[in-house]
């Protein structure tokens, strides 16, 4: 059986990926919000801050490492994924803001007709 290269930077690119992929969605996730923290939606944070225990612990739970079959990251490894996530979230902005469509400016006592 051939032998497997080696991990580039020495480590488990999979797992990298992984994190980096979810931390990257996780900040375009808070990014496509018009305020960040606001009380329409009080979830948002603890969704998103269970999102990212929930990958910390595919990461480092056993059982979930085998089923998962990732490897745990050492803090580089988190440090390059954890990078992906302003990035997401500045992205999102771009994108928010520069699609945005403007108001209209219609009559100040409303649309006509409504009355």
């Amino acid at each position: 059986m051939p032998a497997s290269p080696p991990e580039p930077l020495g480590l488990p690119w999979q797992s990298v990926l992984f994190l980096a992929l979810l931390a990257a969605q996780l900040g375009v996730v808070l990014g496509l919000r018009a305020r960040l923290l606001t009380r329409k939606n009080p979830l948002l944070p603890i969704s998103v801050a269970a999102s990212a225990l929930l990958a910390a612990a595919a990461l480092y739970v056993p059982f979930l490492r085998s089923v998962l079959e990732t490897e745990p990251l050492g803090w580089a490894g988190v440090g390059i994924a954890a990078v992906c996530a302003p990035a997401g979230f500045f992205a999102a902005r771009l994108v928010r803001t520069a699609f945005r469509r403007p108001i209209p400016a219609g009559p100040v006592g409303g649309a006509p007709g409504l009355r």
